[in-house]
């Protein structure tokens, strides 16, 4: 638990060390992602604190995150590379669709290769029901992702007039 917790930590750091800039849009992504990274890792400790029982009563937590964290890091990182790299907001949130999937795909290998290797059962539930969990997973990542990428559609500073556009 300490080793997680340490880890945690340098990630919830690693995007201001990453992204160091003076320019008041670029710090202000930055913030965003290291809010949305935390906000996650917060969710997502929840979860391993006992929220993940809630499928016992109907609802699957691991379900949930696989849809918000998507959806939080659609939003952060288009707005990251948007502010960042100076790029027209539809590049940028292509850029972040996939960048997004393909880390919401890598998650499923790492789980499965966690399993292989560390003996855990983070694959499925409990080590059951594998393809038919990372399936919905993907799933539901997708839609968290489509969820993001909407939202920032949606905002129409972004596309009239994405170089005055500060804040999400």
């Amino acid at each position: 638990m300490g080793g997680l917790a340490f880890v945690s930590v340098l990630l919830m750091l690693a995007p201001h060390f990453v992204f160091n800039s003076n320019g008041e849009q670029r710090q202000q992504s930055v913030f965003l992602l290291q809010k949305v990274v935390t906000v996650t890792m917060i969710l997502n400790g929840l979860g391993g604190l006992g929220l993940y029982q809630l499928y016992r009563f109907g609802f699957e937590y691991d379900k949930l995150m696989h849809f918000v964290g998507p959806m939080l890091f659609t939003v952060s990182a288009s707005y990251l590379l948007h502010s960042w790299y100076a790029t027209d907001i539809k590049k940028s949130l292509g850029a972040a669709v996939i960048i997004v999937m393909l880390f919401g795909i890598g998650w499923e290998f790492f789980e499965l290769f966690a399993d292989l290797w560390f003996g855990t059962e983070t694959l499925g539930q409990y080590g059951q029901g594998i393809p038919e969990d990372t399936v919905v997973d993907i799933i539901m990542n997708s839609f968290g992702t489509l969820s993001g990428a909407l939202w920032i559609m949606s905002k129409k500073e972004f596309w009239h007039d994405s170089e005055n556009s500060h804040k999400i």
